[in-house]
């Protein structure tokens, strides 16, 4: 998995065959993603380790969070 970051309008891609990108290697391109979200990253208290975690649930929806540093990227999730 691969976020390219800047507390902008950013993308969270995953490749085909679900190895994650290396960071010392070339990414890929658009054509490997398997899934690629565009999210829009926070900022945040920092946080030394990346944390994955839900804040909000209720019912059928829910937010996770990635959170590494300063950085907070939200992501909202409904089960069908």
């Amino acid at each position: 998995m691969k976020v390219r970051s800047s507390l902008q309008d950013t993308h969270l891609a995953s490749d085909e065959a679900g190895t994650g990108y290396v960071y010392h290697t070339p990414y890929p391109g658009e054509d490997q993603d398997a899934l690629r979200l565009d999210v829009r990253p926070e900022p945040g208290p920092h946080m030394e380790v990346l944390a994955f975690y839900f804040p909000n649930v209720e019912g059928k929806d829910a937010v996770l969070r990635l959170h590494w540093g300063t950085v907070v990227v939200p992501l909202s999730i409904r089960v069908p």
